[in-house]
């Protein structure tokens, strides 16, 4: 069997298949990609790299796509190691178009299918063994190259390696949450996602609520990237509708089947074909602003804040309060998302251990799957098993036998904590079991029950074993979340100080928020510039300074774990690390034009340092690479991903990429064990090479040039006069050796002249504006 993956191919050139294609192709595997026209395709492929998006085509990955055809290629197929079928989601053409190409396959070439509404088993029929054994469901889910889950189906016939091999490969590689689910129609999540529609429409119905109303109960309220009716139009009302006529006819057995019955109004938009966002209408107006009123069947102008309306606080911070607020709430908008919420939770209940085996899939699709932030079992903790039981009583739903036990049982929660490891409520036992990770996974909620070495409200340092410490970093509560504040510094220093007095042998650096840092903590700073805190803002720049130089050259090592933004200062704390581990869709940068600040916590010299590193084999321009490290500095691009974050030199050749979010604090806690155990701290400060004043003057004269005519290009002036002295040390001679010191000075005084620039202070308060 084969046991690892270098080369795919790609059966079909539709949206889902061009999405494998580019996923595949982002993480540098070769892909053929067949069709039945071949120019067609050539031309379709190579618009990919056009497409807008993080996970766009990369230029200098579109070479690894292949277009190829059915006619002349198919003898291709013999050089690949898994080939996907992505055509129509009709089961006589894509039998047909595995015989026609299992003659072609190599012995052991893993094949899979996607398909929202085919069944393994269905697809299975007739087939030979040799295509059995090697044959599972992979359902990428809509967008491909963007959506995290992959839910993954297997036979009674399949290999158990080819499961175990194609998982993981998907977990590692390509940064998929893979889970395997049971072979019923639908999946998942398709099943839990269209009831999920057609209760909420029903819900809002009833109680007179409007849609985008309904939308912001389901979606923002409750900390989701989309409400329900945002997602429909998302993924089309024709796929939900469809989807809702395949699961009446399949789900015979379904005790909520009639839940999947379309109502007359959806009916009328399927009719319209207002399909969503692809036909400009659906269940709102994607150009006008309007929203489609069911009773009337018509659309009306949608409210600019439908939050102001609801009644329910939507100011309270956390998810777990609101929640709290809405199951004590007697307002229609509480009846509305209560009877919403409700059915659904009883909807994933009744689907174990049928459609689900446990719990803990259905709450992992529904994450990964949705980006929601908690599954129904996580929400349903939240609200609290008893009381929601006696409320469903009352409200005369049916609820599993399974469900009714577990209080009787002494059992009032889905999840739990036992002997430090966390542990789901199983249905097969009616008992908790333990959660199973990968060996490598380290689990961040387990290091925080331990006891905290030294904490304060924004971090805290916890010992994850084997002589090592983790410095964890806490979300601020409310906006601006993720800000890198004075208190995280605090704790750092803390670290430097009690590793070497206590005998620990390194730092591990992470947060257990969704970014690493969203940037310096934007509402101290503006105080600072509107009272003209000159001195306390100096102080406060050459503290951050000497944490940052202090790690870089400490007697141990330091590894920062990093994903989702990694911005401003943030980045120059990560860059002084001895490794960073990053997450495949970080997303790195400096300030810059976002704000109008400058780094001032040794990045300016870090940037350089990994520029001429990372180039060093090259023989690089010096002049020509000072130039485009000035504009990376003051244009405040973010990188769409980690690999762009490695040629923007914001990353090192030597620092490590993980497309497994899981397991990126597992990976950077293995790299630091192995930093430890022979240790050698850098012994000198380096020296740069800097083009002095002749460089300065050549960048006044072409700097303007690299921005549009749309930027601040007053505040490029600004940041142009204050930082383009530093990158060439223009107060030196011509070529002058400049000593990481004297570099970090001026990277200091830039940062303080920008700070009393009026300019800046503008910025800060409109992008606190925008964070509030």
């Amino acid at each position: 069997m084969i046991e690892r993956i270098e080369r795919i191919a790609v059966l079909g050139s539709g949206r889902m298949a061009s999405g494998i294609a580019t996923l595949f192709a982002n993480a540098g595997i070769p892909t053929l990609v067949f069709d039945l026209r071949q120019e067609a395709l050539e031309a379709q492929m190579a618009d990919l790299k056009n497409q807008q998006g993080d996970l766009y085509l990369q230029t200098e990955d579109s070479a690894l796509i292949t277009p190829c055809n059915y006619q002349d290629h198919l003898g291709r197929l013999h050089e690949t190691d898994w080939v996907i079928e992505a055509v129509t989601d009709d089961a006589t053409v894509k039998k047909g178009l595995f015989f026609k190409i299992l003659p072609f396959l190599n012995p052991g070439t893993f094949l899979s299918s996607t398909s929202a509404f085919l069944s393994h088993s269905s697809l299975c029929e007739g087939m030979p063994s040799e295509f059995c054994d090697y044959f599972v469901l992979t359902q990428f889910h809509f967008p491909p190259e963007q959506s995290n889950l992959l839910e993954l189906v297997t036979g009674e016939d399949s290999l158990p390696e080819v499961a175990a091999t194609l998982s993981h490969f998907c977990r590692t590689v390509l940064g998929r949450e893979v889970v395997t689910t049971s072979d019923t129609p639908g999946l998942i999540l398709n099943r839990l996602r269209t009831f999920d529609i057609l209760n909420t429409f029903v819900a809002a119905r009833d109680h007179e609520i409007s849609l985008a109303t309904a939308d912001y109960l389901t979606g923002a309220f409750l900390g989701r990237p989309e409400g329900v009716f945002s997602h429909a139009d998302r993924i089309g009302i024709d796929f939900v509708a469809l989807s809702a006529l395949h699961f009446l006819e399949k789900c015979v057995n379904d005790p909520n089947r009639n839940a999947f019955r379309l109502p007359d109004a959806l009916l009328w938009l399927v009719d319209k074909e207002n399909f969503g966002r692809k036909s400009g209408r659906g269940f709102f107006g994607v150009e006008e602003n309007l929203q489609f009123d069911p009773q009337e069947l018509k659309y009306v102008p949608r409210p600019a804040n439908p939050e102001g309306q609801t009644g329910i606080l939507p100011y309270l911070q956390s998810i777990p309060d609101r929640l709290r607020s809405l199951a004590t709430g007697n307002s229609r908008e509480a009846a509305f998302l209560w009877q919403a919420l409700s059915r659904l939770l009883l909807y994933a209940a009744n689907q174990i251990p049928d459609n689900a085996a446990t719990l803990v899939e259905t709450d992992r699709v529904m994450r990964y799957g949705l980006s929601w932030p908690h599954g129904p079992f996580e929400l349903w903790d939240i609200l609290g098993l008893e009381n929601t039981l006696q409320r469903m009583g009352q409200d005369g739903l049916s609820i599993p036998a399974w469900l009714e036990a577990m209080p009787e049982g002494g059992h009032r929660h889905f999840y739990s904590t036992r002997q430090q490891e966390p542990h789901f409520f199983d249905v097969h036992y009616g008992e908790p079991s333990p959660i199973l990770h990968d060996p490598g996974h380290i689990s961040l909620s387990r290091i925080r029950q331990r006891p905290a070495v030294y904490e304060n409200w924004n971090a805290s340092l916890h010992e994850v074993g084997e002589g090592l410490l983790c410095l964890v970093m806490h979300p601020i509560t409310g906006p601006p979340a993720g800000m890198l504040d004075p208190a995280v510094l605090e704790v750092a220093e803390a670290a430097l100080n009690i590793i070497p007095k206590e005998g620990y042998r390194g730092l591990l650096l992470t947060t257990d928020g969704e970014d690493f840092s969203n940037g310096a903590y934007h509402e101290m700073l503006l105080q600072f510039c509107r009272s003209e805190r000159w001195e306390d803002l100096e102080l406060w720049s050459r503290q951050f300074q000497e944490i940052t130089q202090q790690l870089r050259y400490a007697p141990f090592p330091v590894v920062a774990a990093v994903s989702g933004r990694l911005i401003g200062p943030g980045l120059e704390l990560a860059m002084a690390c001895d490794k960073v581990v990053a997450h495949g869709h970080l997303q790195a940068g400096f300030e810059g034009l976002r704000c109008g600040l400058s780094p001032f916590g040794g990045g300016t010299v870090r940037l350089l340092g990994n520029s001429l590193s990372n180039t060093r084999h090259q023989g690089p321009d010096i002049l020509a690479l000072v130039e485009s490290l000035l504009t990376l500095l003051i244009s405040g691009r973010i990188t769409r991903n980690a690999r762009e974050a490695h040629r923007w030199h914001l990353l090192r050749d030597s620092d490590l990429i993980s497309m497994d979010r899981n397991n990126l604090l597992g990976l950077a806690h293995q790299t630091l064990k192995v930093l430890s155990e022979d240790y050698q701290p850098p012994t000198h400060y380096p020296v740069y090479q800097l083009p002095g004043q002749g460089g300065l003057q050549h960048l006044r004269q072409t700097l303007s040039a690299k921005f549009p005519e749309e930027g601040d290009r007053d505040l490029i002036r600004v940041m142009a006069e204050a930082l383009a002295p530093v990158l060439t040390s223009s107060s030196e001679g011509e070529g002058s050796a400049m000593s990481e010191t004297h570099l970090l000075e001026q990277e200091r005084r830039a940062f303080l002249q920008l700070c009393r620039e009026k300019t800046v202070a503008e910025h800060l308060h409109r992008r606190l504006i925008l964070f509030s």
